[in-house]
């Protein structure tokens, strides 16, 4: 299983909570999900703010104020989720980790062929994919995203 980081782990689960609830209220607390799904205030709320910063949420101040969701989950991959949340980017080779092994290393090219399969993946699934469990896998990935 790959392992995805509890900062994305929050990210999906409040996006998800907001995209399930769309009908209802457009305003959501940080409070109210923290409360609702037992995710850490701090980190949820940090969690928040990079979603608004990248225009995925809206963030109202006030006594009435709260996040909505912004951008249609169509429109977000899982891959730019997971950089902007962890503010780092997942395409590294072994040249660029400056790998020990590397001179010596058998399977570098392979994990480099994994890797851009993996990316390339990620960059097509949307959340809206992801969360309505509707991935289709055959041709997901084109020769065209691998190279």
């Amino acid at each position: 299983m790959i392992k995805i980081s509890r900062k994305v782990e929050y990210s999906l689960m409040i996006l998800k909570h907001m995209s399930d609830n769309i009908e209802g209220t457009n305003k959501f607390t940080a409070r109210d999900i923290c409360d609702k799904y037992s995710i850490p205030f701090d980190t949820a709320s940090k969690v928040l703010q990079v979603l608004a910063k990248n225009d995925i949420v809206d963030s109202n101040k006030g006594i009435n104020g709260g996040y909505s969701l912004k951008k249609d989950l169509k429109e977000i991959n899982y891959l730019y989720l997971s950089e902007i949340i962890e503010a780092k980017k997942y395409a590294q080779d072994c040249q660029e980790q400056k790998c020990m092994l590397l001179k010596d290393c058998n399977i570098s090219g392979p994990v480099t062929t994994l890797n851009k399969y993996l990316l390339a993946f990620f960059k097509s699934l949307t959340l809206d994919e992801l969360f309505n469990e509707n991935i289709i896998f055959k041709n997901k990935v084109t020769e065209h995203e691998l190279n």
